[in-house]
């Protein structure tokens, strides 16, 4: 029934949609008929391109490997939440699509919700899950489970009714059971997981680090392993800016979109975390108010550099975006283009490099640019608080 309910695509009009990529989507369904409460996270693993097809022709599937990770690793005493189902989908033999799909505890959050977001207030409890936290972080390491992409959105934080709390590990995808984990790998893996440790205070930074080395663990021993975790954390940083940087410009990305409305043209995004979500036609309707709003003559007044609000009727409600205007020509441009190094492209560049490490308090909506004369152009990069 589930996998009926699934693959029919009609009847996925009840489910929302909370992640898109060209390898996988992740929806949220109410699938059970005799309980509306009852939701289900479904994962639904994606095969494009004929590398995929072929290889995947000799090996499980990525819904198998997830479901047998879950398996393994709740069995070495690690709290996790192991699917209800898993189904492949094939035509002729070839893997089209396979779907993993998981019940949805009640109450939950993942850490990062939690910690960061909620700023939750009451420092004792904020104090216990960051202990348990780091007790669970050290569990996973001494049972040799190593995940590539190690981060708090892949620790789910369960409120129970008497008062007390439970941590799960979820997410399997770059996950490998080794025999041992090495201090190196340990170190890259708390650099990912500190991500987040940009908006903690040291305090709580520290008091992690404390119970996940041991009381038995000297200051020096400490400070070389804050040290180690530090200059990890800054290439983690680094690598996800520039990965950043090549992904908003694109069109293989999912959630990077091309527009092109004569006489402008330029890259938007679809989709924030599934909050924030625009398409084609509201970029069109961006750039309408834009030329309404903002004539020819009225942007000669502007210096580069100006900012100003943008008010755009967003599908009958009133939204108000934030406009950084450009100005920039000349033959020696050209080459900048080719490269995707305009100006506004550099500062788009940039947008998306300080979404990606969360220091930004915006999002970058779009960078579209407007062809004055052969070589002359009007930039706008807009952006929503």
């Amino acid at each position: 029934m589930l996998k009926q309910y699934v693959f029919n695509h009609q009847d996925l009009t009840d489910c929302t949609l909370i992640k898109e990529s060209k390898s996988k989507k992740i929806l949220v369904c109410p699938i059970d008929p005799n309980n509306a409460n009852r939701t289900f996270l479904i994962k639904i693993y994606l095969y494009p391109g004929l590398w995929q097809k072929v290889k995947y022709l000799f090996r499980k599937s990525k819904g198998d490997k997830e479901f047998k990770l879950a398996q393994d690793i709740s069995k070495k005493g690690i709290p996790t939440i192991v699917p209800q189902k898993v189904e492949d989908k094939r035509k002729l033999g070839i893997l089209k699509e396979s779907l993993v799909i998981t019940e949805q505890l009640p109450d939950c959050l993942d850490l990062e919700e939690l910690l960061l977001k909620k700023r939750v207030q009451d420092r004792g409890l904020k104090s216990k899950v960051i202990v348990e936290y780091a007790k669970l972080a050290r569990l996973i390491h001494d049972q040799g489970i190593y995940q590539d992409d190690f981060d708090p959105n892949n620790i789910l934080y369960q409120k129970r009714q008497d008062g007390t709390f439970q941590l799960y590990f979820v997410d399997f995808e770059r996950t490998k059971l080794l025999k041992k984990i090495s201090s190196r790998k340990r170190v890259h893996s708390l650099a990912k997981l500190n991500r987040m440790g940009r908006r903690l205070k040291d305090v709580d930074q520290m008091r992690f680090l404390k119970v996940y080395l041991g009381s038995q663990t000297t200051k020096n021993e400490l400070r070389e392993w804050i040290k180690e975790i530090r200059r990890e954390e800054k290439e983690v940083f680094l690598r996800d800016q520039r990965r950043a940087e090549r992904e908003c410009t694109s069109l293989k990305n999912s959630r990077i979109g091309f527009i092109n409305y004569d006489p402008y043209q330029g890259y938007y995004r679809k989709r924030y975390k599934s909050k924030q979500c625009y398409s084609k036609h509201d970029i069109i309707r961006l750039i309408q108010a834009l030329e309404k709003s903002f004539p020819p003559e009225l942007l000669s007044q502007y210096s580069p550099g100006h900012l100003f609000d943008l008010n755009v009727d967003m599908d009958n409600q009133e939204e108000v975006f934030q406009v950084l205007f450009f100005q920039y020509s000349g033959s020696r441009k050209r080459w900048q283009r080719m490269i995707k190094k305009t100006p506004l492209l550099s500062a788009w560049n940039k947008d998306h490099a300080y979404l990606k490490n969360r220091s930004a308090d915006y999002l970058p909506v779009a960078a579209v640019e407007k062809r004055l004369s052969k070589h002359g152009y009007h930039g706008f990069l807009i952006h929503k608080s």
